[in-house]
């Protein structure tokens, strides 16, 4: 399961869960008549103390202190159309959106298919656990996301590093923000500068 469906997922949960909680809460209003449903404006229970005269039970309330209108259940979170599943013509079973795209690494080349919306890194890690001829290692640096450090046993080291050409440009950001298009082609080149 992708990063951006588990998100979305976590996301419509929480939001289902807030709100069984909330009704829930609105139905079993308890008895105690210094307690207000969520529905109670300030003027319902100004007039309501003002009925009780000397009563020390109740504690007059300010008015700043009520909601001044009934509070709404959290809106459900919808995804941006372009991470939304459709659904399939042969049953209910979601159909998962997918780019093709092509990278190279030195002289060798791999035709490659990733989820929609996936960072370039995202991309090469799914293939990686995928593909028996491909491997790369890389460092996390904060703030500015993964450099690749070895892609097929070959290290930056001596002065050489790898470098990310995206569709035969040098690329201005790194593989960890660039999100993959369909037709892309991906290039690393091993050089020395």
């Amino acid at each position: 399961m992708s990063h951006k469906k588990l998100y979305f997922s976590a996301i419509a949960a929480f939001a289902l869960v807030a709100t069984v909680f909330f009704i829930a809460g609105q139905s079993d209003q308890p008895d105690d008549p210094d307690i207000l449903p969520l529905t109670a404006t300030s003027e319902s229970r100004i007039s309501d103390t003002a009925s009780v005269e000397h009563d020390e039970k109740v504690n007059p309330v300010s008015e700043s202190a009520l909601p001044p209108q009934p509070i709404s259940p959290p809106r459900p979170v919808r995804a941006p159309e372009e991470y939304r599943l459709s659904e399939s013509e042969e049953g209910n079973e979601p159909e998962v959106s997918t780019v093709s795209w092509q990278m190279e690494v030195g002289d060798l080349s791999y035709d490659i298919s990733s989820l929609l919306g996936s960072s370039l890194y995202e991309a090469m890690k799914k293939y990686q656990s995928e593909s028996a001829n491909f491997s790369f290692k890389a460092k996390y640096f904060p703030g500015m996301g993964y450099f690749i450090e070895e892609i097929n046993g070959k290290k930056s080291e001596g002065g050489g590093y790898w470098t990310l050409y995206i569709n035969s440009k040098e690329s201005v950001v790194g593989a960890s923000q660039y999100i993959i298009k369909e037709g892309d082609l991906i290039k690393w080149n091993y050089e020395k500068r």
